[in-house]
């Protein structure tokens, strides 16, 4: 419930699920363009030091968050370019039916916003399926 809170912001909210499998495979065709590279995060007490070696806006940053995230376990895509002089946007081509693997809807959503997101995967042709959360039955069970 605490990561639905925080996270989900409202009753009425949604968790899309992936897998580290299909995240690399639906990256596939980015590293012919850009480099790009799966970091686990590390979490670190930023009040502290930083690790040997990282001490400016460099490529170890971007997996870096401090320690009271821990709990995410969170793995990171970092996309890398050469020769950047001018950032722009990235245009990455990525099949949103080889990415998702499930559609999970907040444990306190209403049975019409389930409705809803099941109505809105079908008209947009996502094939993942829609499922309520596992806390959903001990919220109207209590």
């Amino acid at each position: 419930m605490a990561l639905w809170k925080i996270y989900g912001g409202s009753k009425q909210s949604v968790a899309v699920m992936t897998s580290f499998n299909k995240m690399v495979q639906s990256t596939i065709l980015w590293k012919e363009i850009y480099g790009v590279t799966f970091k686990d995060v590390v979490y670190i007490d930023h009040s502290g030091v930083l690790p040997d070696g990282v001490y400016s806006l460099s490529y170890e940053t971007f997996g870096l968050k401090h320690e009271a995230y821990s709990f995410e376990n969170e793995v990171r895509i970092v996309i890398t370019r050469d020769n950047l002089k001018t950032p722009s946007p990235l245009k990455l081509p990525i099949d949103i039916n080889d990415f998702i693997e499930k559609i999970i809807v907040a444990p306190e959503a209403g049975s019409w916003f389930f409705d809803m997101v099941s109505d809105l995967t079908e008209k947009y042709g996502i094939s993942a399926p829609v499922a309520h959360s596992k806390l959903t039955s001990l919220i109207e069970n209590s």
